[in-house]
Formats: structure tokens, sequence, C-alpha cells
């Protein structure tokens, strides 16, 4: 695979219930570049903080044109304090590139719960993509509750492509 893009530099969410990109800048694909057998490998590093009694829960969505990896809501461990997260993914587009392409996105999220502990998110969808149509590749995450201790940041993003040599 090769390089296609790197974010180094923070982008996070904090304070707010409302689904929100953790990317600096969302990567587009344009329209017909997307062929069977291509492969985007997706990488994501940073750290998070929950407040400290009931943080609720959150979402991470790996979303690639109309289709969206989702490690569903996830409770949250009280009083977190910059513990390191990362995601690993890849979307595979399985069959002929068209208006009805089909794609599989699959991976996982891990996430330190303590100094010695990590708890392993999954992330997987197989869907149809129109790949004649520019898409977005962004990732998201949401909390349940809106607190200015529930902190998620991304610190490091790369995406690797084996259509780009």
């Amino acid at each position: 695979m090769a390089f296609r893009y790197s974010q180094v530099g923070t982008a996070f969410v904090s304070n707010s219930a409302a689904e929100t990109s953790i990317l600096k800048v969302a990567q587009v694909y344009e329209a017909n570049t997307m062929d069977q057998g291509q492969t985007i490998r997706v990488q994501a590093k940073g750290t998070y903080n929950t407040k400290a009694s009931a943080p609720g829960t959150l979402t991470l969505q790996l979303k690639f044109g109309n289709a969206a990896a989702t490690s569903g809501a996830r409770t949250l461990t009280a009083a977190i304090t910059s513990l390191a997260w990362d995601l690993d993914a890849h979307i595979i587009i399985a069959s002929p590139a068209g208006p009805s392409s089909s794609a599989t996105i699959q991976g996982y999220a891990r996430f330190s719960t303590s100094a010695t502990a990590v708890e392993t998110w999954t992330l997987s969808i197989g869907a149809s993509l129109d790949t004649t149509s520019n898409m977005s590749l962004d990732l998201t995450a949401q909390f349940s509750v809106a607190d200015v201790n529930n902190l998620i940041q991304t610190n490091t993003f790369l995406i690797e492509d084996t259509a780009n040599p």
C-alpha cells in the first residue's frame, strides 16, 4: 500500500453530544477513481478523557461515501485522563466500480481503560457505494453526555491506498 494522506496535530471534540468529525480535514475520493479489489487502510491514534462520574457513552463511526461502520454506543469508564486510543480499519471495494459497487469496512478501535487494561471495539459493515460519485472518508465521534471533561482527540491519522503507488 502507498501513502495517501497523513495528519499530525490535534483535532478533537469536547463538551458536545453532537456527532463531530475528529479529523482536521475529511478526505475526498473523486468520482470514478475506485476499482474492484482496491483497499484503503485507515489508522488513527489519540487520547481521551472522561468525566469523573456517569460519563455516558461514546460512538465512533468510520464513514466512506454513504457507508458508516460504527462501534455502537459504548459505555465509558469514568475519570479517564489522557489515556490512549487507536483505530485500524480496512475499506475493500469488493465488486466492479459503478453506481452500486459493494464494499466492506472492517476494523477495530482500542481504548486504554487504565494503565494496564485495554477495551477493543469492533467496526464492521457491508455496503453499496456509488463509485461514480465523489466519496468522503471521515472519522466521527459522539458522546451521549456533553461535558467539558468528555474529550476525544486525534493526534495522528494515516490513509494508505492500493491505488496510489
